[in-house]
């Protein structure tokens, strides 16, 4: 399935409306309606792109994790592992700079119902282990339907850092 919609008018010729349903827009001209769910990452219009989420109202609810601890105490590991619980694949983004490290094999990832979790293999004497976990960004978004979400980050079996983000807008309604 696409992950892009393209229209062929200004954003402004649009009428775009969120529907009672979760995870789902309404986009119409006046002659001609779309409607798109979340496997629509972009909305490509003639003058502007937006993101599906920000359309659906979720931007107004965007948090953003960046983790700036002090590290420097991590020398020689051979493993890095970050764990998110609650990581919704629709409405959260994970980045770093691997590019830091020096990966002994491309690392893996896997999307569970449950969250993420992502393993980098690396040889540790040539990779700046600091500045790499200092790259790590977590962008989730609040919605009366989010879950709590705890973010894990291990060195080989040791637990570095952990962080639960209280995100759940059931109990606001």
């Amino acid at each position: 399935m696409s992950s892009v919609a393209t229209y062929s008018k200004n954003f402004d010729a649009y009428f775009i409306k969120k529907l009672d349903d979760y995870d789902m827009i309404l986009v119409d001209d006046g002659i001609c309606s779309d409607v798109l769910n979340s496997d629509i990452k972009e909305l490509i219009f003639s003058d502007t792109t937006k993101n599906f989420h920000e359309l659906l109202g979720a931007n107004e609810d965007k948090n953003t994790l960046i983790i700036d601890e002090n590290f420097s105490h991590l020398a020689d590991i051979s493993v890095i592992r970050l764990i998110v619980r609650g990581y919704d694949e629709s409405l959260d983004r994970l980045s770093f700079d691997a590019g830091l490290l020096n990966l002994s094999k491309p690392y893996k990832y896997s999307i569970s119902d449950g969250g993420i979790e992502i393993r980098l293999d690396i040889i540790a004497k040539d990779s700046d282990i600091n500045g790499f976990l200092s790259t790590i960004k977590y962008e989730y978004f609040s919605t009366e339907f989010s879950s709590d979400r705890t973010i894990f980050v291990y060195a080989d079996a040791d637990l570095v850092f952990t962080k639960r983000l209280k995100v759940s807008k059931k109990d606001q309604i």
